[in-house]
């Protein structure tokens, strides 16, 4: 790779690689509602903004206090909790109602920060090898994404040197999100497509995973939804052992991604049954909300991933790019900023 200008930050790694098989309160209820206490927690305690509700309680559940049903105490309006109506004796009217049961909600909801590449100057490198990694016929990625430059080739990487290699992760032309990998010792292993992206007002969820040796076993997500186009898949070693990677723009920082990303977990060597709606949701709650994948990403496989880059509440944008995976760190090209929304917004 030619030597350019760069201002960098040396980043380091976490964990070890997992080489497993690589997806506010309620209303007070109306008289003679029903319901008994039912303060049941549906999502968990989440941020703001995303996924189940801040407080405790699910959407559904029976209000808190004494069960009306029947008619307040006598003269009184209708019973609230604990006490009757106005003018009317405590917990009158009829018995209690059973409510409905609280709901479960989901994953716990994630506050997640991005960050903006401009597609000049912003990308990551590494000239050596991923740290404990190895050619396998599995891996597994996740990231969020929102789009400024279309039509265009783009990289995500991660991009490896060698003769012919192609970029691994990338926007095409045609702004399909395109997971095409390199076969060991040349050529290509696997080549596969989503539908186009090329809405850039919104962040968009993209996960994917891939097991060559079953043509069963290759999936691609985006936003929820099975977008899965098959260009190529060969029973064959993909190539993980490349001892040049470039990321959000190739090896030589050529084609840089034009927008803003969140959340990057990829992790060679595991495969996951993204077909299941509860693997998809270790990845993206069922609201369509990023959920806490650990401060080393470790809770989606309960190992870290080869790459986990994410931008914690508080942080510098800067700190996205250490990796907390364990595949070792990168050169920070140019300067990073936060992203004005979040897909957790």
């Amino acid at each position: 790779m030619a030597t350019r200008g760069f201002s960098f930050l040396a980043l380091g790694g976490a964990g070890a690689l997992a080489a497993a098989c690589l997806d506010i309160a309620p209303a007070e209820p109306a008289p003679d509602s029903g319901g008994s206490a039912g303060s049941a927690a549906g999502g968990a305690a989440g941020w703001p903004g995303s996924g189940g509700a801040s407080a405790a309680g699910g959407a559904t559940g029976g209000a808190s206090g004494a069960g009306a049903g029947g008619s307040a105490g006598t003269g009184g309006a209708g019973g609230t909790a604990a006490t009757g109506g106005t003018g009317g004796t405590a917990g009158t009217g009829g018995t209690a109602g059973t409510g409905g049961a609280g709901g479960t909600g989901g994953a716990s909801s994630f506050a997640v920060q991005g960050v903006v590449f401009d597609g000049l100057n912003d990308w990551l490198d590494s000239v050596t090898s991923f740290q404990g990694a190895f050619d396998t016929k599995t891996v597994t990625g996740s990231l969020w994404l929102k789009r400024t430059g279309l039509n265009k080739v783009q990289c995500l990487g991660p991009e490896a040197a060698g003769s012919g290699s192609p970029n691994q992760l990338e926007l095409t032309q045609a702004n399909s999100f395109r997971v095409v990998w390199r076969k060991a010792g040349g050529g290509t292993a696997c080549d596969l497509m989503s539908s186009p992206i090329t809405d850039t007002t919104s962040w968009h969820h993209v996960v994917f995973s891939v097991d060559v040796s079953d043509q069963t076993k290759r999936h691609l997500y985006l936003d929820g939804t099975s977008s899965l186009f098959v260009s190529f898949y060969d029973n064959t070693l993909l190539d993980n052992t490349g001892s040049q990677w470039g990321l959000f723009a190739d090896n030589g920082g050529n084609l840089k991604y034009d927008g803003e990303v969140a959340e990057f977990w990829l992790a060679m060597g595991v495969y996951l049954d993204l077909s299941q709606p509860a693997i998809r949701e270790r990845f993206r709650s069922a609201a369509g909300k990023p959920v806490d994948l650990g401060t080393t990403g470790e809770l989606v496989t309960g190992a870290p991933p080869t790459i986990y880059l994410s931008l914690r509440p508080g942080q510098t944008a800067s700190a996205f790019a250490q990796n907390r995976g364990t595949g070792g760190g990168f050169l920070l090209h140019g300067a990073l900023v936060a992203s004005a929304t979040s897909p957790s917004d």
